[in-house]
């Protein structure tokens, strides 16, 4: 699970300690920005993008080997392997889509959540000796202004002045 604490946002971070203690029921605001960070992390794994800005490296060339398409000819009522057909960099981490499947938000009053519980989903985080890192999980800076901006909407809809 993701778990994003208010002094890393920065500015919007701050804004949102100040401003918590004073709304009346701060669940709803926490399942909105769950929402939002739940819906860019679905969304890297469609523009490749790491919450950072850094586009996801490509396929190994061993990794691209292993999981090519195979393509087989027949000849003289003989079946024989023609060659070989690279997967559709499209695939890149959504072989069986199981993972992207797997993302879920989580909320209460205090907190707003992303996650997964697939198992392997920690080596595509962070990477390993022989994978690099695919991040799929933190706060990228679009989701910072969408958090401020769903922030604003909720303090004035909270205080009247929507």
């Amino acid at each position: 699970m993701l778990k994003v604490y208010s002094d890393e946002l920065g500015e919007v971070g701050k804004l949102l300690n100040r401003v918590s203690g004073s709304l009346n029921n701060p669940q709803p605001l926490m399942r909105n920005l769950a929402t939002i960070l739940e819906n860019s992390t679905r969304q890297r794994f469609e523009t490749k993008i790491a919450p950072s800005g850094e586009k996801w490296a490509d396929w190994a060339d061993n990794t691209k080997a292993h999981y090519a398409q195979k393509v087989y000819r027949s000849k003289n009522k003989k079946r024989y392997l023609s060659h070989l057909k690279p997967r559709s960099k499209e695939r890149l981490m959504r072989d069986s889509s199981r993972l992207l499947r797997s993302i879920t938000r989580h909320a209460t009053a205090q907190m707003a959540q992303v996650g997964t519980n697939v198992e392997y989903a920690p080596y595509h985080q962070t990477g390993t000796r022989k994978m690099v890192a695919r991040p799929m999980f933190g706060i990228s800076s679009q989701d910072r202004v969408d958090i401020l901006d769903e922030l604003q909407r909720f303090v004035q809809q909270q205080w009247g002045q929507a």
